[in-house]
């Protein structure tokens, strides 16, 4: 009769539900540290104090920065020590026509976006007209704005179908990976 084993799997390896607390525990104290570090180099290179960062956009920017740095970091150390994975298994190393595939998703993603915003002006839902604030200004949000989404949707992509779902999709219970997509559902950063 084999006994069951509370830490480890039939592979030698960690059982997923200890991997994932591993994971957890390293990537909020990365986020802490990475987050604290993407303020300060904001604030250095925009000449702006760490409060002022925190208040705009930036401050927002480097969150979401943070997340994403701090779940790739944790999800590739986690993988490495914990399983002898590679990066590759975290499902964001580049690949051949990964540039093209990006093309055509920002392609979509921009065309989806201008056809809702026709729509609600055609039936008068909304009306569009020129800021006076200036160029600078304008610029300025809309960059930071465009870092800010693409930051998000990396890092909630990076964090919740990174290394978590990769770990519990190995799992032999098929019903952990369903908790980690309800989660996901559940929970938008």
């Amino acid at each position: 009769m084999e006994t069951y084993n509370f830490f480890f799997n039939e592979e030698g390896h960690l059982r997923s539900g200890w991997r994932v607390a591993i994971f957890v525990v390293a990537f909020l104290i990365s986020l802490q540290i990475t987050h604290a570090l993407l303020v300060v180099a904001l604030s250095t290179a925009l000449h702006r104090s760490t409060v002022e960062i925190g208040e705009t956009l930036w401050g927002v920017a480097a969150g979401h920065g943070a997340i994403l740095i701090s779940a790739l970091l944790a999800g590739w150390a986690c993988g490495a020590l914990l399983e002898d994975l590679p990066f590759a298994a975290l499902g964001c190393s580049p690949h051949r026509g990964w540039f093209k595939n990006l093309i055509i998703g920002s392609g979509l993603g921009a065309t989806t976006l201008f056809v809702a915003a026709l729509l609600t002006t055609l039936t008068r839902g909304i009306r569009f007209s020129f800021d006076p604030a200036g160029f600078k200004l304008i610029g300025e949000t809309l960059l930071v704005s465009i870092l800010v989404f693409l930051f998000a949707a990396a890092a909630e992509e990076m964090l919740f179908r990174g290394y978590v779902l990769q770990t519990l999709t190995r799992a032999t219970s098929p019903g952990w990976a369903f908790c980690s997509r309800r989660f996901h559902s559940r929970l938008r950063i």
